[in-house]
């Protein structure tokens, strides 16, 4: 079984210490007991709920996300099947200024019904 490490840098390291130090314990533990248990069930749960939530701190700590970010889901406006587009306003009210958000390749960002918009400000 291989542990999860990848929580080694980042705020939630520093926020939450003495918590990820235990998770991490209690998943070498599990780790050991998979060894000598043979891979037993109960354990293998365990191991990846251990495994879920360290990957769950990691996530946040990348993306700097906090449980005071707002979270909205996009909804379904009855309109049949579309996407939306995220634009910047390049701060003027004019559409015809407006831009489309590129991803890193650059391609449009589309989102659909049910994607969530994570604001950490406003």
């Amino acid at each position: 079984m291989r542990a999860f490490t990848s929580l080694s840098q980042g705020r939630y390291m520093d926020r939450f210490p003495r918590v990820i130090g235990q998770l991490k314990d209690w998943q070498a533990q599990l780790v050991e007991q998979l060894r000598e248990s043979g891979g037993a069930t109960e354990l293998v749960k365990q191991k990846a709920q251990v495994d879920d939530a360290l990957r769950c701190l990691d996530f946040c700590a990348r993306h700097k996300l906090d449980v005071t970010a707002r979270v909205i889901e996009l909804p379904d406006q009855a309109a049949g099947y579309f996407k939306y587009r995220i634009m910047a306003d390049n701060e003027v009210d004019d559409r015809k200024w407006w831009t489309e958000l590129l991803d890193d390749q650059g391609k449009p960002i589309r989102a659909v019904v049910g994607d969530v918009i994570i604001l950490n400000s406003e």
